[in-house]
Formats: C-alpha cells, structure tokens, sequence
C-alpha cells in the first residue's frame, strides 16, 4: 500500500515491493516449473490504483527483476545473476527530473529541495 506510513523512507524500504508475489508468485514458481501463468497485483503510478497484470511464463528461460531494493532478504537467493549500476548523484538528479512529477513532491524546485 503506497503511503500508508508517515516516515517515506521507511514506507519506500518497506512498502514499494510487494516481496511474496515477487517471490512465491513469479520467482519460486518459475524455478519449479517450466511453464505457467498466474495474475499479479501491479499499481498504476499515473492513477494511483491497483489493477491486474497477466503473466505468462514459456521456460525455461530467464526472469529479469529490475528496482531498487532487489538485494533484499526476501529476493536475494532467487537471484542467479545480479547486475549493480553505479551513477553518480548529478545523472541521478537529471534522471529524476526528467520522469513525470508527483503531485505530492511538487515542481522541479521543490524535487531538488527535497
């Protein structure tokens, strides 16, 4: 649940994944199988609501899981291959600015502020 927690950096670390789907849904099931598919919760950053998204799995193969927090507990040992991207904090700021601007952080001055 996004923003349920006053602290962000806390409700960042703790709420933005949603570890047991990623893991027992998509991670754990590819894993034992060589074929499957199953629907997973996935917010819609532009609305802000929950909605559905079908997953088809043909393996064996290869799952690529991309975010910030993939080297948590919950996800690590899943993980075959992991790939770190070290940019430096100017790239970071342009990277930032450029996605499209949550109300609730405000324009471009208030982003760098923050």
């Amino acid at each position: 649940m996004r923003h349920k927690q006053w602290d962000q950096i806390r409700g960042y670390f703790e709420d933005t994944f949603n570890y047991d789907n990623l893991v027992y849904k998509v991670m754990e099931t590819a894993a034992a199988k060589t074929a499957f598919e199953t629907h997973y919760p996935i917010l819609d950053l532009d609305t802000d609501l929950v909605t559905e998204r079908h997953l088809a799995f043909n393996g064996p193969g290869i799952i690529i899981v991309e975010g910030v927090f993939v080297y948590r507990r919950e996800s690590r040992d899943w993980l075959h291959l992991k790939i770190g991207i070290n940019i430096s904090i100017q790239n970071a700021m342009m990277r930032i600015l450029k996605r499209s601007q949550d109300q609730r952080y405000g324009d471009t001055n208030a982003i760098r502020a923050r």
